[in-house]
């Protein structure tokens, strides 16, 4: 299997060659993600084309590099939306679906997901998350995010986040 791997600001990316012709859209992604504080979260994005194992390492996540068509069927509209839904996703609320997590926790990491997409200008793709977590962070601001993303980034990724955090 060929796989290409490069460095996006802070992040490592690898992708299967095949995939290669979607770097601009995952570089874009990826910079605006950057801008909000992903990289609190993650370290590396691996194309599931590109990887042997079965599960991303912590810090890790896997993509699935699709070109489209997009239609209304899927949340995003392009190849570009459908990379950041998948990083944030990664990120924060597929940490939340083994069934021993709490509902605090899984909301907390949505309202995460939220705002980091809300931030980075995704706000289409915000909009599908659970409107009753919508505003949790919207009083910090983009400073105060990144700290808390950074400090937090344990609770965050393992899905143990809760409301006496804050």
């Amino acid at each position: 299997m060929k796989t290409t791997c490069f460095k996006i600001q802070e992040f490592q990316v690898c992708l299967h060659e095949q995939n290669l012709p979607a770097r601009p859209s995952i570089q874009k992604s990826i910079n605006r993600l950057q801008k909000v504080g992903i990289s609190s979260l993650l370290t590396t994005i691996s194309d599931d084309a590109a990887v042997e194992r079965g599960l991303p390492r912590n810090g890790e996540a896997f993509i699935i590099v699709d070109s489209g068509p997009y239609d209304s069927e899927n949340v995003a509209n392009s190849l570009e939306e459908s990379i950041a839904w998948q990083v944030v996703s990664a990120a924060t609320t597929d940490r939340c679906i083994d069934k021993t997590k709490t509902i605090e926790s899984h909301d907390l990491n949505s309202a995460i997901a939220h705002d980091l997409l809300k931030r980075a200008k995704y706000t289409n793709l915000a909009e599908h998350i659970s409107p009753e977590v919508n505003s949790t962070f919207a009083h910090m601001n983009e400073r105060e995010l990144n700290s808390f993303l950074h400090t937090q980034n344990k609770l965050i990724t393992s899905c143990s986040l809760e409301n006496k955090t804050l």
